[in-house]
C-alpha cells in the first residue's frame, strides 16, 4: 500500500531535508509552502500523514491542521504531525495546542526517528485494512494517491432572506454591524475568528460574507483564499473586506485582481456597509458567480448593478479620491445617531466607554518613551482603534489613526508627525465621548 505524505513548511531548508529524507525511501511526497495551498493538496489527495509546521504564514499551523480534520468525514483523517523549529541558543519556541496534533516532532531531528514514526504509521494502516472486510469500502489502500477524494455534500436549505456571515475578533465591532444588517433584513450571523469563520461557510450557504481583515489564526484574506479555493463557484459568497486600512490591503496583494467583490472602509459606518450588503446580495442573485471584480473597482460593481457607489473609495494607489473631504469632522453625529437607532443606549455607552478606555492607553503610549519590541503592539492597538472609531462615527480619530499605521509601515519619517496628529485627534474624540455620554446621562 501507499503510505502518502504531505510536508507543510515555508522554511526553504527544512522542507528539503524532510522530502530527502522520505523520497530516499521511496514514499509517495508532496509538498506545500503554505496552509492554502496544504488544504488544496489535503482536500484533493488523501494522506496517510501530515507533517506541519506550526510557524505558517497567514493561516497558523493549528489552524491547518484542525481543517484537514474537518474535510472529509467518509474517509480516515491523517495521521497529524507539529513541527517545531529548534534553533541553538534560541528560546524554546512557545508550544503548540493541544489536541490538535497527534504528534509534536523538534527540527531537526534524527532521520532515525522520522523515519521510525512513518514506519509505525505505515504498520498502523496494513492493520486496519486487514481488520476491514475486503479492504476499505472505498478501496483506499489501493487507490493511486493522485485520485480526488469523493466528498459529502450536505444539503443546507434555502432561504429567501439574505444569509450573511459577520467575521470580526472585536466583539464590539460585531454587535454593532450585526444590528445594522438585521435592521436592514437581513439573517445574520458571526464568527470570532477565520477558522470559525471558514467552518461556518463550509457548513452551511451565505449570500455574503463580512470579513475584517486581521484577525488570529487565519486573516481575512487567507480566510477569503480558502473560500475560493475550497467552494465550488456556485457555493462561494460574495465576499466583502471590512477595513480600517484599505491600502495597507491592497499592498498585501500579490497581484491585481482581489479575492474580494468589495472593499468597505470602517470609517464610512455601518450605513454604507448595509448599502454594499444589499447591493452584493442582489448581484448575487441576479447572477451566478464569475470572475472577481478588481480590487477596489468600486465604480465598476455599481454600474454592474445600476447604483452609484458609496462611501470613500480609494484608488489602486492607496490615495483617497477626490470626493473624501480634506478634514472630516471629529464626530460624526448622524452616524451615531443611526447606532442608538440599533442598540439599547446602555450598549452604545459601553462601546463608547471602551473606545475612550482604549484611546487614553494608546495616548499614554504614544506620548511615552518609544520600548523595543513593542512596535507590532502598538501598531495593533492602533488599527483596532481605528476600527471602532470609524463604525462609531468618530472620524477624524479613524483617519488619524489609519495615517500613523500607513507612516509606521512604509514611511518612519513620517511617523512623528503622524503620531502627534494622531494624539490631538484622540484627544478630541474623548471630550466628544465625555459629553455624549454626559447628554445619554441627563436623557
Amino acid at each position: 500500500m501507499y503510505i502518502r505524505i504531505l510536508v507543510v513548511t515555508d522554511d526553504a531548508v527544512q522542507l528539503q531535508a524532510l522530502v530527502c529524507c522520505l523520497a530516499a525511501q521511496r514514499y509517495f511526497v508532496e509538498t506545500a509552502a503554505d496552509g492554502i495551498e496544504a488544504l488544496r493538496k489535503a482536500r484533493s489527495i488523501a494522506f496517510d500523514l501530515v507533517l506541519i509546521d506550526g510557524r505558517l504564514p497567514e493561516v497558523e499551523g493549528a489552524a491547518v491542521a484542525s481543517l484537514i480534520q474537518d474535510m472529509a468525514p467518509r474517509r480516515g483523517r491523517p495521521h497529524l504531525v507539529g513541527l517545531s523549529a529548534a534553533l541553538p541558543g534560541a528560546p524554546a519556541p512557545p508550544p503548540l495546542p493541544d489536541g490538535v496534533f497527534d504528534t509534536m516532532l523538534t527540527i531537526p531531528c534524527p532521520e532515525e526517528r522520522l523515519l521510525c514514526l512513518v514506519e509505525r504509521l505505515g504498520r498502523q494502516r496494513r492493520d486496519d485494512a486487514a481488520l476491514a472486510c475486503d479492504g476499505s469500502p472505498d478501496g483506499s489502500e489501493n487507490r493511486d494517491p493522485r485520485a480526488p477524494i469523493q466528498q459529502d455534500v450536505v444539503d443546507a436549505g434555502t432561504s429567501s432572506c439574505a444569509r450573511v456571515l459577520v467575521v470580526d475578533d472585536d466583539a464590539r465591532l460585531r454587535d454593532v454591524v450585526q444590528a445594522a444588517l438585521r435592521e436592514a433584513g437581513c439573517d445574520v450571523a458571526i464568527a470570532g475568528d477565520g477558522l470559525a469563520a471558514f467552518r461556518e461557510i463550509a457548513r452551511a450557504p451565505y449570500d455574503v460574507v463580512v470579513l475584517d481583515v486581521q484577525m488570529p489564526q487565519i486573516d481575512g484574506l487567507a480566510t477569503a483564499r480558502l473560500v475560493l479555493d475550497v467552494l465550488s463557484r456556485a457555493d462561494r459568497p460574495r465576499l466583502i473586506a471590512l477595513t480600517s486600512a484599505p491600502d495597507l490591503l491592497r499592498r498585501r496583494e500579490s497581484g491585481t485582481t482581489s479575492v474580494f467583490d468589495e472593499i468597505i472602509s470602517k470609517a464610512n459606518g455601518v450605513a454604507a456597509l448595509a448599502a454594499s450588503v444589499r447591493r452584493s446580495v442582489a448581484y448575487r442573485r441576479r447572477n451566478p458567480p464569475r470572475d472577481l471584480i478588481c480590487i477596489g473597482d468600486l465604480g465598476s460593481l455599481s454600474r454592474l448593478l445600476g447604483a452609484e457607489p458609496l462611501g470613500v473609495r480609494c484608488d489602486m494607489a492607496g490615495q483617497p479620491s477626490q470626493g473624501e473631504a480634506a478634514a472630516p469632522p471629529v464626530l460624526d453625529e448622524a452616524a451615531l445617531e443611526s447606532i442608538g437607532k440599533l442598540l439599547p443606549q446602555a450598549v452604545v455607552a459601553g462601546h463608547l466607554r471602551l473606545l475612550a478606555r482604549a484611546g487614553g492607553a494608546l495616548l499614554g503610549r504614544l506620548r511615552a518613551p518609544p520600548v523595543p519590541g513593542e512596535e507590532a503592539d502598538l501598531l495593533n492597538a492602533t488599527h483596532d482603534l481605528a476600527g471602532s472609531a470609524g463604525l462609531l462615527g468618530f472620524r477624524l480619530l479613524s483617519a488619524r489613526s489609519a495615517q500613523y499605521e500607513r507612516a509606521s509601515l512604509g514611511a518612519p519619517a513620517e511617523r512623528p508627525g503622524a503620531a502627534r496628529d494622531l494624539g490631538e485627534a484622540i484627544e478630541l474624540a474623548l471630550a466628544a465621548i465625555q459629553g455624549r455620554l454626559l447628554a445619554m446621562a441627563d436623557a
